[in-house]
Formats: C-alpha cells, structure tokens, sequence
C-alpha cells in the first residue's frame, strides 16, 4: 500500500478513492473490532520508539502522519 501512495501527500487522495470504490484500506484495523484493533496501539508505541532513528531518514512521513496520530 505504501508503494501504491508512494508520497505522504498521496495518502488522503489514496484512502478517499479507496472508499468510494467501496474497497479496504488495508492496515486500519478488521472489520470484527468496533472500536479499534487491538493491536494497533502496539504497533503505534513501536512506530513512535523507531521513528526518530528512520522515518525522516527514509521518507516514511506517510507512517507518521497516518500511524501516529
């Protein structure tokens, strides 16, 4: 998915389209989980300990601005 976005100012534009053709977002969570997937929070506190070695490093701000909200 993210190659498909390719840039973080891609991101809105990608999960919008996504939406109105009625397909997944893939990663924000499964349909069984009302509130929030449970392992989200896990993978964002990971996300947050990481990302001040390699997400600016890489270009990984779609990450940041989409996981770590």
């Amino acid at each position: 998915m993210a190659q498909e976005i390719g840039h973080a100012s891609n991101a809105a534009a990608y999960v919008r389209e996504k939406r109105q053709q009625r397909k997944p977002v893939m990663g924000f969570g499964h349909r069984v989980y009302r509130v929030e997937d449970p392992r989200a929070r896990h993978l964002r506190e990971g996300l947050k300990r990481c990302h001040v070695k390699w997400v600016n490093r890489n270009g990984l701000t779609f990450y940041k601005r989409w996981l770590l909200r």
